[in-house]
Protein backbone atom coordinates (compact mmCIF):
# COMPACT_ATOMS: atom_id res chain seq x y z
CA UNK A 1 0.00 0.00 0.00
CA UNK A 2 2.92 2.37 -0.44
CA UNK A 3 1.77 5.74 -1.69
CA UNK A 4 -1.81 5.21 -0.55
CA UNK A 5 -1.56 8.05 1.95
CA UNK A 6 1.00 10.56 3.08
CA UNK A 7 1.89 11.14 6.70
CA UNK A 8 2.61 14.82 7.14
CA UNK A 9 5.54 15.84 9.35
CA UNK A 10 3.24 18.34 11.12
CA UNK A 11 -0.28 16.92 11.10
CA UNK A 12 -3.20 19.29 10.87
CA UNK A 13 -4.25 20.12 14.38
CA UNK A 14 -5.10 22.96 16.70
CA UNK A 15 -2.27 24.64 18.58
CA UNK A 16 -3.40 25.63 22.07
CA UNK A 17 -1.92 27.57 25.00
CA UNK A 18 -3.35 27.52 28.52
CA UNK A 19 -2.99 30.40 30.99
CA UNK A 20 -4.49 29.78 34.42
CA UNK A 21 -3.06 33.06 35.78
CA UNK A 22 -5.11 35.42 33.58
CA UNK A 23 -8.42 35.07 35.44
CA UNK A 24 -9.39 34.15 39.00
CA UNK A 25 -12.38 32.09 37.88
CA UNK A 26 -12.84 29.50 35.20
CA UNK A 27 -10.33 28.41 32.63
CA UNK A 28 -8.55 30.40 29.92
CA UNK A 29 -6.89 29.08 26.80
CA UNK A 30 -6.32 30.22 23.26
CA UNK A 31 -5.75 28.59 19.93
CA UNK A 32 -3.08 29.97 17.65
CA UNK A 33 -3.93 27.60 14.82
CA UNK A 34 -7.33 26.42 13.61
CA UNK A 35 -7.43 23.71 10.94
CA UNK A 36 -11.12 24.36 10.28
CA UNK A 37 -10.37 27.98 9.44
CA UNK A 38 -7.40 26.90 7.29
CA UNK A 39 -9.59 24.44 5.42
CA UNK A 40 -12.34 27.00 4.79
CA UNK A 41 -9.85 29.58 3.53
CA UNK A 42 -8.16 27.05 1.28
CA UNK A 43 -11.49 25.92 -0.18
CA UNK A 44 -12.82 29.47 -0.62
CA UNK A 45 -15.66 29.07 1.87
CA UNK A 46 -14.52 31.43 4.64
CA UNK A 47 -18.04 32.85 4.86
CA UNK A 48 -18.99 29.69 6.80
CA UNK A 49 -16.62 30.47 9.66
CA UNK A 50 -18.91 32.75 11.73
CA UNK A 51 -21.52 29.98 11.84
CA UNK A 52 -18.92 27.36 12.73
CA UNK A 53 -17.36 29.56 15.44
CA UNK A 54 -20.79 30.28 16.97
CA UNK A 55 -21.20 26.60 17.86
CA UNK A 56 -18.52 27.05 20.55
CA UNK A 57 -20.82 29.22 22.65
CA UNK A 58 -23.70 26.76 22.24
CA UNK A 59 -21.49 23.82 23.19
CA UNK A 60 -20.36 25.45 26.45
CA UNK A 61 -23.88 26.64 27.30
CA UNK A 62 -25.17 23.07 26.97
CA UNK A 63 -22.49 22.04 29.47
CA UNK A 64 -23.55 24.76 31.97
CA UNK A 65 -20.70 27.05 31.04
CA UNK A 66 -20.39 30.53 29.65
CA UNK A 67 -17.85 31.44 26.99
CA UNK A 68 -16.22 34.86 26.89
CA UNK A 69 -14.32 35.43 23.67
CA UNK A 70 -12.88 38.61 22.18
CA UNK A 71 -10.81 37.22 19.29
CA UNK A 72 -11.12 34.62 16.55
CA UNK A 73 -8.68 33.54 13.89
CA UNK A 74 -11.60 33.58 11.45
CA UNK A 75 -11.97 37.35 12.03
CA UNK A 76 -8.30 37.88 11.24
CA UNK A 77 -7.06 37.88 14.82
CA UNK A 78 -3.97 35.89 15.71
CA UNK A 79 -5.84 33.77 18.24
CA UNK A 80 -9.18 32.30 19.23
CA UNK A 81 -9.44 33.04 22.94
CA UNK A 82 -11.64 31.08 25.32
CA UNK A 83 -12.45 32.09 28.87
CA UNK A 84 -14.96 29.64 30.26
CA UNK A 85 -16.76 30.00 33.58
CA UNK A 86 -19.73 28.23 35.10
CA UNK A 87 -23.12 29.56 34.03
CA UNK A 88 -23.93 30.51 37.63
CA UNK A 89 -20.91 32.84 37.97
CA UNK A 90 -21.88 36.48 38.50
CA UNK A 91 -19.36 39.08 37.35
CA UNK A 92 -16.44 36.66 36.95
CA UNK A 93 -12.92 38.05 37.16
Amino acid sequence: MRGFFTILPNPVNWVVRFDETLHQEGSYYCFTRCPICEFCRREGISELMPALCSTDEVMFRLQHGKLYREHTIANGDGICDYWIVGDQANNPS
